[in-house]
């Protein structure tokens, strides 16, 4: 798509004896505007497979340029 990027990573531990497994997730959207801006967003997510509740955070970001 022209004046967007996307971004993702999705990477999976292995398990052992003395770890657990996870998944971890990032992905990432910039949207381009005007001729030096632009708006976007992140979102990181990690889950072990022996946990309960998934750790998610989102966060947004802004460049204005003149």
């Amino acid at each position: 798509m022209r004046g967007q990027d996307v971004g993702l990573l999705q990477v999976r531990t292995g398990h052992d004896d003395t770890a657990i497994g996870e998944d971890f997730t990032v992905l990432r959207v910039r949207r381009r505007m005007l001729t030096q801006s632009y708006v976007g967003g992140l979102y990181t997510g990690r889950r072990a497979s022996e946990r309960r509740r998934p750790m998610n955070t989102v966060g947004v970001d802004f460049n204005l340029g003149t």
